[in-house]
């Protein structure tokens, strides 16, 4: 059956949510066993019509939801189209980070040049106070 899939601010969900029976997910990782059960029934409006998310998706087979990150307390949401009970859905959530990979690189670099010199400055030092380089004892 069409799952619906949507963001919206936490005070939002909670407003729409208020006395509808739901799973909540305890954890970002939950298994079966991390859902917290909440009495109630039915939403009185399916949720494609509910007017409180900033991104959503309806359909069935698999669906892809696209959202850009804003500052505040977001909720996903996950139902059935028609806001019956008993959803079924396989969730996965991705990322895309598009500077890490440059940071990556500036902070490896930084932190190369910044060993270089401590050595340099760590060997000037032990030259500095006439420490000589011996041969290992035989």
């Amino acid at each position: 059956r069409p799952l619906f899939v949507g963001i919206a601010s936490e005070d939002a969900t909670n407003s729409y949510l208020r006395n509808v029976a739901r799973a909540e997910a305890t954890r970002f990782d939950a298994g079966n066993s991390d859902f917290r059960e909440r009495p109630g029934a039915a939403p009185t409006t399916p949720p494609a019509a509910a007017r409180i998310w900033a991104t959503s998706a309806v359909g069935t087979g698999e669906q892809t939801l696209t959202w850009a990150v804003r500052n505040g307390n977001w909720r996903v949401v996950v139902m059935n189209a028609d806001g019956t009970p008993i959803v079924a859905a396989q969730l996965s959530i991705g990322a895309r980070f598009p500077h890490l990979l440059a940071i990556g690189i500036v902070v490896l670099i930084v932190g190369l040049l910044v060993l270089a010199l401590c050595s340099a400055g760590f060997a000037a030092a032990l030259r500095s106070r006439g420490v000589e380089e011996t041969a290992p004892f035989r």
